[in-house]
This record gives C-alpha cells, sequence and structure tokens, in this order.
C-alpha cells in the first residue's frame, strides 16, 4: 500500500487533488525538485563551494548556518580579488545537469517534472537556479513558451503578476532567487537575503527603509493563490519570516490556504507531527507526508495518483473541495492587475489593506 495514504487523510489528499486541478494553484518549487538530476542542494552547494573555491582555508567555525558560510567564502574571494570564481562556478553548476556515465543527453528524463507539469498550474515560483522546469516544460510540450522571470527586473515582475488571470496554463517561471545565468540576481548568501527581505536594509552602501520587491511579490502571491510547496523543505529562516508575517497580518482565522508536499521519516515522526502543526498554525499550510526512502521515489507515485481519474461515485467530495479552492483566487482580474501595478510603483505601498479587502472570506477546513 502506499505510504502516503496512510500518513494522511483522505480528505486532506482530495482537497490537495482539487487545488491541483482548479487552474488558480502555483507550485513554489525547492532545491528538491531538481536533487534527482544531480544539482546540488543549497547545504551541499556551500559545502562544494568552501572546497572548490577556498581550499577550505574558510571554515564553518560555529556558524549557525549555510548563509553565513556563504558569506565567509564571498569575503575570501572579495579579499583575494576572486570574486569572479564565485559567479562562474553557480554559472557552470547550474547550466545542465551533471552528465551520468554512459548517458548522451544533457539532460535525462523526468517524472517527477513531466508529472508536475500533468496539473493545470498558473505558473511556478522557485528558488532553483537551474532552468529544469524551463527545459521540461517545452520537452514535453513542444508548443508551449515559458518566460522565465527575475525579481531584480520591476517591469517583468509586474507582468508576472498581471499575467496570473491569463486562465491559460504555465507561461513564466519566476526565480525568486535568481538563475544561473544572470549573477546580479542570485540570492545565497547572508548579505543577499537581507537585501532581498530585510525592511531596513543596506543596499549599495545606502540605507533603505521599508518593504522590498521581494516581500510585496511574495504577499501578494500568498494572499490571492494557492501555493503548492514542493521540494522545498520550509526550514528558510527567512521566508518562514514573511508567512508568519502574512498569517498574523491579513488571514485571520483562514485555515488551510496551502499545501507543503513534504517527506516523512517515521524516525523523526514527533518532530514532523510537530512541524506539522506548525506549518498550519503559524503559516496556514496544509502539510501532505510522502515516504522519503529512496531519494524521495513516492512523490512521483503520489502525484500519478492524484492525476488518476476518480469513480463517479467519488466526485462529490472533489466537487465541494474545487468549490472551496476558488474562492482563493478571488481577485481575478481588476485587483490582481491594481496590485501588479501597485507592487512595480515606487513609494509607500500598503499591501496588506489591499489584501484584507481582497480575502474576506474565510476557508473552511481541510480536515
Amino acid at each position: 500500500m502506499d505510504t502516503f495514504k496512510e500518513l494522511n487523510s483522505e480528505n486532506t489528499l482530495e482537497f490537495l487533488r482539487a487545488a491541483l486541478f482548479s487552474g488558480d494553484s502555483l507550485y513554489f518549487a525547492g532545491a528538491g525538485c531538481s536533487q534527482g538530476l544531480g544539482f546540488p542542494g543549497w547545504g551541499k552547494l556551500i559545502e562544494n563551494l568552501v572546497e572548490s573555491l577556498t581550499q577550505n582555508q574558510v571554515q564553518n567555525n560555529g556558524l549557525i548556518n549555510y548563509l553565513d558560510l556563504a558569506l565567509e567564502v564571498k569575503k575570501f574571494l572579495q579579499n583575494t580579488n576572486e570574486l569572479q570564481l564565485y559567479h562562474s562556478y553557480l554559472h557552470g553548476r547550474f547550466s545542465v545537469p551533471p552528465r551520468k556515465s554512459g548517458f548522451q543527453k544533457d539532460w535525462p528524463d523526468s517524472n517527477l517534472h513531466r508529472l508536475m507539469l500533468e496539473f493545470p498550474v498558473r505558473s511556478i515560483i522557485t528558488t532553483n537556479y537551474d532552468h529544469a522546469f524551463e527545459y521540461y516544460a517545452k520537452e514535453y510540450d513542444k508548443n508551449v513558451h515559458i518566460k522565465t522571470v527575475l525579481p531584480d527586473n520591476e517591469g517583468s515582475v509586474g507582468d508576472f503578476l498581471f499575467g496570473l488571470k491569463d486562465r491559460r496554463n504555465l507561461q513564466s517561471v519566476f526565480h525568486l532567487h535568481g538563475d544561473y545565468e544572470r549573477a546580479s540576481s542570485i540570492i545565497l548568501a547572508r548579505d543577499d537575503y537581507d537585501k532581498a527581505y530585510k525592511q531596513n536594509r543596506v543596499v549599495d552602501g545606502q540605507k533603505v527603509i521599508g518593504e522590498s520587491l521581494y516581500r510585496k511579490v511574495l504577499w501578494t502571491l500568498l494572499t490571492t493563490r494557492c501555493l503548492i510547496f514542493i521540494g522545498f523543505s520550509l526550514t528558510d529562516d527567512y521566508l518562514n519570516e514573511i508567512l508568519k508575517e502574512v498569517c498574523a497580518d491579513v488571514w485571520g482565522n483562514f485555515k488551510e490556504r496551502h499545501f507543503a508536499l513534504v517527506p516523512y521519516d517515521p524516525d523523526k515522526k514527533d518532530l514532523l507531527e510537530a512541524k506539522k502543526a506548525q506549518f498550519l498554525k503559524d503559516y496556514s499550510i496544509q502539510t501532505v507526508f510522502y515516504n522519503e526512502k529512496n531519494y524521495h521515489e513516492e512523490l512521483p507515485v503520489l502525484l500519478q495518483w492524484l492525476l488518476a481519474p476518480k469513480p463517479v461515485e467519488e466526485r462529490r467530495l472533489i466537487t465541494e473541495a474545487t468549490a472551496v479552492v476558488e474562492p482563493v483566487a478571488v481577485a481575478e482580474s481588476e485587483e490582481i492587475a491594481s496590485v501588479s501595478e501597485t507592487v512595480t510603483k515606487a513609494g509607500n505601498l500598503d499591501i496588506f489593506e489591499k489584501m484584507k479587502k481582497m480575502n474576506k472570506q474565510a476557508v473552511p477546513s481541510h480536515e
């Protein structure tokens, strides 16, 4: 029997299915989606940076996390006038997957990406630097035209938000933390995160007070769409801070606004159950567990099960669930257009007030 059926209630799985088929949901994809292709996860990437670019001269001397370790690598290279090596390394590491022995193509087949792209999601937001989603979208549908959106281009961000009102499926991939082709867009080290997400931050030596474009974009997406977190651990301190702030300021009593597909380790049962409760309480995210054994092999199995058509007698629950999911995207044209214009204008922006007006109806529980 599939483990995910034992780990999650039937209602939770059906509400996830309804969200994926609603046409209004977006993926929020993390490194786990690309690791199966051979790309490194965040921690492994930074360990590789230390080893390859500093010959281990930078040490993790009690540093709290990888954000600080990556910053130490950048400082080391700046002091030796070799910062270009940092950008060159990232470009080389994420342009194509590492070629496997005996494999002739630059990109291997990916069952995970194929299944993810079967659902009618509106767009994909990712913290990954690679172009896996762009590649596989074109590989599996030759007629698709995918735009790559970067948050350091305000015009493209506005177009991305405005484009969410278009009922056609996947049209863009939003690289929230940059991509390998544009070194200036990469967010990896502590200073990058501070410039992107802190309210009182220093940019190019100047103190900046107010909400950054990154935060405004996330507020807009989190309060107007149902996000499906996948391949993403949700342990990023800055992202958790933003999620919690939005939940507290906008949603009030809303429940299970978003979903997170999370690997389950029975040896960490108590920790994961506590994390599940925290995601729901603090971030309005309903956790859906799957077995993490054998490099997350059950995640494609879960997606395949969600894609399968349901017998006629079981469709009532899906219909009811869809009716609940649809109000998440209540701002379909004028409101989204207004928000996209607001996000890209300079000045003091009160996104929260607009979002409160757009989200007056509480979403019933998925349990």
